[in-house]
């Protein structure tokens, strides 16, 4: 969905961990009316036979954490072509809009607080990389 954010991204996003394993996939079913077990090894086809180009891959080191203190969700992602090759994702999540607005807020605190705000970027790694290509 658009993204309505003043500062930073808020929209609703979707997100299913499959690295295990997911016997049901909200998403698939979504795109297809059917819900699916879903693995790293059967996602891709899953997602091309429904017409979708590959759009993930299970190679490379998934570095992710968080930061409790400031209840941050934290993602390393290094990408050579990209404008900028290496990024940290800070994220928070909200189950209203109401709650996103006060998180983002939360968020432009953080980025000043540690003078970072000169450093932001509102564009997401996929659209950069979109971009790039």
């Amino acid at each position: 969905e658009e993204d309505i954010g003043k500062f930073y991204n808020i929209r609703k996003e979707l997100d299913e961990e499959i690295t295990l394993g997911l016997n049901d996939s909200y998403i698939l079913e979504l795109l297809n009316g059917a819900a699916q077990k879903v693995t790293k090894e059967n996602a891709s086809h899953l997602f091309e036979s429904l017409g979708y180009e590959k759009l993930m891959s299970f190679t490379g080191n998934n570095l992710t954490g968080r930061y409790e203190e400031s209840d941050l969700e934290l993602k390393l992602l290094s990408c050579p072509i990209l404008r900028y090759p290496l990024l940290l994702e800070i994220e928070k999540s909200a189950k209203t809009l109401e709650e996103a607005l006060i998180k983002e807020q939360e968020l432009k605190d953080f980025l000043i607080e540690y003078k970072l705000q000169d450093r932001a970027l509102k564009e997401e790694p996929t659209a950069l990389l979109y971009e790039t290509l």
